[in-house]
């Protein structure tokens, strides 16, 4: 069985869109869980008509009046996903391709027999398209528009200089749960922890599919951006809290990394995007 993770908050322009896009999947072997993190608007009633809907499919895992913040609420959801054979996580704005969990499964599926006599914990990530709020395609790859470079995504060291990983395309099989839960605090967002942590005890990898319509608008501040020198000037002010959060996040990993050594590699990788 899967298990698919969804965290809302104020959600209620697109949710009924992401829901229908799941609902819709070739593969019905899921279960849906969705934590509603003190939502404001009208997110907590589509939750409830859909749950009314579809009673097998899609579970509520029970919030609060009080906004806890993404980790957190992700957090509490892999709690409830312990006995998953996979896991996937959605974004509530996004528009999920009707194929996105078979390719994914296919994907971890194959990892998993190739390594079949060993327990090894396997994330796989793809691509996505780039949409605008009124879905008209902006970018064909998510990954293309971001300018991101070859050889990253299995290579532990190089994932903390350049996370590649989109939280949203990500699928992990039984044996990551043990080992990327739960997320530390100190993490703005989960993918690159998830990816970086199954990198270091098994396997990440990167499949270059588009699984999903990754939705770009004004509240979707973790969204793709345009890489180029205005983008690296927008980010300066931001320097002091990146090096302050991964100095944190160094100490929850359970390997060694070189100070010196991610900053010079972080810095040689903005170059190479910029070029």
């Amino acid at each position: 069985m899967i298990e698919i993770l969804l965290p809302v908050y104020n959600g209620e322009k697109y949710l009924r869109e992401q829901l229908d896009s799941i609902i819709a999947q070739t593969n019905q072997d899921w279960i849906l869980k969705i934590r509603n993190d003190g939502s404001i608007d009208n997110s907590q009633i589509i939750i409830d008509e859909y749950s009314s809907r579809f009673p097998d499919k899609i579970v509520i895992i029970p919030g609060n009046s009080q906004n806890l913040g993404l980790l957190t609420s992700l957090n509490l959801l892999l709690e409830t996903a312990n006995k998953a054979n996979y896991i996937m996580f959605a974004d509530q704005d996004d528009i999920w391709l009707p194929n996105k969990i078979n390719i994914s499964l296919s994907a971890v599926s194959e990892l998993e027999h190739k390594h079949r006599d060993q327990d090894i914990p396997i994330m796989i990530c793809t691509d996505a398209i780039c949409v605008d709020q009124y879905l008209n395609i902006i970018h064909n790859s998510f990954h293309d528009s971001q300018k991101f470079l070859p050889n990253i995504i299995g290579n532990k060291y190089k994932m903390l200089a350049l996370n590649q990983v989109q939280g949203c395309t990500i699928m992990v099989n039984k044996s990551a749960y043990n080992v990327i839960y739960p997320m530390p605090s100190c993490m703005k967002i989960h993918d690159m922890w998830i990816g970086v942590i199954c990198a270091h005890y098994g396997i990440a990898k990167y499949i270059p599919q588009q699984t999903l319509l990754y939705r770009q608008h004004s509240q979707n501040t973790l969204g793709g951006q345009n890489i180029g020198f205005k983008y690296y000037l927008s980010r300066i002010h931001s320097i002091p809290y990146l090096l302050t959060s991964r100095s944190k996040l160094f100490k929850k990993l359970p390997f060694k990394v070189s100070y010196l050594r991610w900053i010079l590699t972080k810095m040689y990788y903005n170059i190479k995007r910029l070029l």
